[in-house]
């Protein structure tokens, strides 16, 4: 059983206690680690650094090297969002902004939803200016102006 305090009591296998205050714990942890070293053949005469930074309530101790992914967005409104821009798309092209207009998303979120759009395959994009512009794909072979004139043939 051990008790935080100034002082720490260590109660042993065979009942007895030693309380030990907090520097003494130090000196302890210190020559304690001279000896570990020692008795493993380690290198000898090599003191064992004691750190005095402390972490951070809340930090993770390992950090994950795989990539973040967008957890704020959640499947139903990755769906409500591509199903409204589907909804929107037509063969005159329009920025994405305008294709967003009338559902609420965060601003944050605009690269995976861009991206989510462009993934389609029925969506072609086309850089007006400064801007890129979306559209129907079957609309980009389509002749865009007036359309053009048939003359009846009589048979």
């Amino acid at each position: 059983m051990v008790k935080i305090n100034p002082s720490v009591t260590l109660e042993l296998s065979d009942g007895q206690k030693i309380t030990i205050n907090i520097d003494e714990a130090k000196q302890l942890i210190k020559g304690l680690g001279k000896f570990v070293q020692e008795d493993n053949g380690r290198a000898k005469n090599v003191t064992l650094q004691t750190s005095t930074k402390r972490r951070k309530k809340g930090r993770k101790s390992a950090r994950k090297s795989h990539k973040r992914s967008f957890s704020g967005m959640s499947d139903a409104k990755q769906k409500s969002i591509l199903d409204h821009v589907n909804k929107r798309l037509s063969s005159n092209p329009q920025t994405l902004s305008h294709l967003l207009k009338g559902i609420s998303y965060v601003p944050n979120h605009l690269p995976m939803i861009r991206k989510m759009v462009e993934n389609q395959k029925h969506v072609s994009k086309r850089l007006i200016g400064k801007r890129m512009f979306y559209f129907l794909a079957a609309a980009e072979n389509k002749r865009v102006g007036r359309p053009s004139k048939v003359t009846a043939v009589a048979a």
